[in-house]
């Protein structure tokens, strides 16, 4: 039965349609928390008192502000949503500190602008096995503007487009909104080729500077006496060879937006003490130049090193550190969140299948060789081999023999060595089998020589594809 908002009349026939649908379908399942334009809270089921400890009163009529300040959740989703006007995920905390991932959704009046906002938790829904019809049942109840509701019935999640069954990386994407809405610097940490410049990418994206520049540097693919040149730019004629009007330096070219300082980890201790300047007072003076002008950006670095042990070395300045460390994410490698690399081959796989005019599918063993695989170059080294796969062979199946001469042409013996056990040893004997036969040597002469049945020579040959 749902909880009827009697407390004010004025709120009670705020309460439409549309949202008495959501409460008749969905509010005997999970708990329901609904809001008005204004974020006041308008609507909560029997469920969302009993889980969140609250009753009415504690609740309905009171803004979400004052129910974060109140300690009952925070941060409030609902305010995510008022602000970008769209569905938003994120990692909210209740008054008696369980972590819930919970998802706000909009619903629009006729003229498109945000009447009401519903909020559930995420991962309940993920664990209800009906909700695929109840969700159908909904869209057709809320057209035209349907709930974007991305949870499936298997526990993905999609957030920003990027799908995910990882719980680590789903809290990371669940908290991109929060760490979007304020201005703090933020350090992302991670090896080579996470995706440490995809989840900065979002939090731009997704913050109020949004409309204004991305403006990412490589610190590692500069040289380094050309990092300050790079970052502040030059005045004119601040040294031979300089253009005349001066250059404009990445800093600048970020001003209102985001600067993105990727593997920061490895500039110069000199280039650290200006940089330290320029984040403490947010004014910069290029090379050459008499003049300091302000700036104003929101810093995101991201390395794949250890800067504390690097400011053990004296490789890295403390004070920099906790200046930029205030916001810390962690993307955990590839081979720690396995169950996101079918995500990821598909989107790969359709990306180059389009860009290379292919029609190209895995095979299921070839599928399982991948999962199995480490991946110590991360997403990077994936993309690079799917690339590899789509553009080398006319076969439309990829199979398990493609990979392993894909992957050996592209690794070589270093990255071999990598591959679990049963993986090297396929590639061994494959290697033997084809340099006898290559010697002309029979199957029956192959079966003498290798101590075993003819019949299993020739089905090996036929599994490795050696004629």
């Amino acid at each position: 039965m749902m909880t009827e908002f009697k407390k004010n009349e004025n709120h009670s026939k705020m309460v439409d349609i549309r949202l008495n649908c959501f409460f008749e379908i969905m509010a005997e399942d999970i708990d329901v928390f609904a809001a008005d334009r204004n974020g006041v809270a308008v609507r909560i089921n029997n469920n969302y008192m009993k889980n969140y400890k609250v009753k009415e009163e504690d609740v309905l009529g009171k803004t979400v502000e004052e129910l974060e300040g109140e300690g009952v959740f925070y941060p409030s989703v609902t305010r995510q949503v008022l602000l970008h006007k769209k569905k938003v995920t994120l990692l909210q905390r209740t008054g008696f500190g369980e972590d819930i991932l919970t998802t706000g959704v909009p619903v629009f009046d006729e003229e498109g602008e945000v009447e009401y906002v519903v909020s559930f938790p995420a991962i309940d829904i993920a664990e209800m096995s009906n909700f695929n019809q109840k969700y159908l049942r909904l869209n057709e109840l809320v057209n035209p503007h349907p709930f974007d509701i991305f949870e499936s019935d298997t526990g993905d999640a999609e957030f920003f487009g990027v799908q995910t069954s990882n719980p680590t990386m789903r809290k990371i994407y669940g908290s991109i909104p929060e760490a979007a809405g304020s201005d703090a610097n933020i350090m992302i940490t991670g090896e080579t080729g996470v995706g440490k410049n995809l989840v900065a990418n979002l939090i731009h994206k997704q913050s109020s500077r949004s409309s204004k520049p991305f403006i990412e540097i490589n610190c590692s693919a500069v040289p380094e006496e050309l990092v300050e040149v790079e970052l502040f730019g030059y005045a004119p004629g601040a040294f031979t060879g300089a253009l005349s009007k001066g250059q404009r330096g990445k800093v600048e070219m970020a001003n209102g937006g985001t600067l993105f300082l990727d593997e920061i980890g490895e500039i110069s201790l000199q280039t650290q003490k200006k940089l330290l300047q320029l984040v403490q007072e947010k004014r910069m003076m290029p090379v050459g130049g008499i003049n300091y002008q302000s700036v104003d950006f929101r810093l995101i670095a991201a390395t794949n090193k250890d800067l504390r042990r690097s400011i053990l070395d004296n490789k890295f300045r403390e004070d920099l550190f906790y200046r930029i460390n205030v916001l810390p994410i962690h993307i955990p490698p590839l081979r720690e969140r396995k169950e996101d690399i079918p995500f990821l081959l598909h989107q790969f796989l359709e990306s180059n299948n389009k860009i290379y005019d292919k029609g190209k599918k895995l095979s299921e063993k070839c599928m399982e060789m991948m999962m199995e695989y480490d991946w110590p170059g991360n997403i990077r080294e994936l993309q690079n081999i799917v690339e590899r796969l789509v553009i080398i062979g006319n076969n439309p199946i990829i199979d398990e023999q493609h990979f392993l001469n894909v992957f050996s042409e592209a690794q070589d013996k270093i990255q071999e060595n990598r591959l679990p056990l049963k993986q090297r040893m396929e590639m061994f004997e494959r290697s033997i089998l084809k340099e006898m036969r290559e010697g002309g040597l029979s199957t029956n002469q192959m079966a003498r020589e290798l101590k075993i049945g003819q019949s299993s020579v020739v089905r090996k040959l036929h599994k490795y594809g050696i004629q």
